[in-house]
């Protein structure tokens, strides 16, 4: 019993020290870079279409022409820090509209931010996606160490609805984008959130924004379809689910420098100062 004891407090350990990084990196994003960021990261959102292939967006038009009334965004975060909703809040705020539909008078508005695994103000979640995540025989049936290493059940254990709210806005939405996400085992719920999306909502698109696509130069076809084909292939492996090529074939995959654009924070005094106060913190 002292075994898996000393191991959730090696993991505790650990989280906290995660923590406490992530608090000290929020804290090094000041008013100015949210004012100098915000509405171009923000209206990036209503300029999808500047960053799709022309027959890529025939596909967009088609569900935007289908349904009236504004057309809303729902954003699902799995970054914990503030800095999206501090954005959002000095662009145009939440439940605000942030532009009309291109080509048709309809707004778009970005209807909430949602912290999938809850964010820095509380308690954060880390961990696995199930138990057969867990490597250690002697430790995954133990239940101690399944409600904490195990997403779902620290969710439950939060009782916050966070994950709940964000699944079922998946199961509603007719375009979903993945942005800066690795597509990992994980998070295998998410992504079998999104294949059954697909599965159940033949007209459902799935955007992956990938920076590797963005960053490669793909002069023949071959190069680009393997390309494709990779980035594809990491959502149906974290899903956990056999590669399907005709669902595949559904799956638009786009550079994603556009998207969310951010002027990089420079590595200034002050930071050199915070690097120096957590000197002997983490190992």
């Amino acid at each position: 019993q002292d075994e898996p004891l000393a191991y959730l407090q090696a993991c505790d350990h650990l989280s906290g020290h995660i923590h406490q990084w992530l608090e000290r990196e929020q804290g090094r994003i000041t008013d100015e870079f949210i004012q100098d960021n915000a509405k171009e990261c923000i209206d990036s959102i209503v300029h999808l279409n500047t960053m799709l292939q022309p027959e890529e967006n025939d596909r967009i038009d088609k569900l935007k022409m289908r349904d009236g009334g504004s057309w809303d965004v729902i954003v699902v975060t799995f970054n914990y820090t503030d800095l999206f909703d501090r954005i959002v809040d000095a662009a145009y705020g939440k439940g605000k509209k942030i532009g009309n539909v291109p080509g048709l008078s309809r707004d778009c508005v970005l209807r909430d931010v949602i912290h999938a695994h809850e964010a820095l103000d509380g308690c954060i979640v880390l961990g696995v996606n199930d138990e057969a995540q867990i490597a250690n025989d002697a430790f995954r049936d133990n239940l101690d160490v399944q409600r904490v290493l195990i997403k779902e059940r620290v969710q439950r254990q939060l009782a916050s609805y966070s994950d709940a709210r964000a699944l079922e806005e998946i199961s509603q939405s007719s375009i979903i984008c993945i942005f800066g996400m690795a597509m990992g085992r994980t998070d295998k719920r998410w992504w079998e959130a999104v294949y059954k999306r697909l599965i159940e909502s033949p007209e459902t698109i799935l955007i992956v924004f990938s920076h590797d696509l963005g960053k490669m130069e793909v002069h023949t076809a071959y190069r680009r379809h393997m390309v494709l084909q990779t980035i594809k292939r990491k959502f149906f492996d974290g899903a956990g689910i056999d590669f399907d090529q005709e669902l595949a074939d559904r799956i638009i995959v786009a550079p994603s420098q556009k998207l969310f654009p951010l002027t990089p924070i420079s590595r200034d005094d002050k930071v050199g100062e915070l690097q120096a106060d957590t000197t002997g913190d983490f190992s």
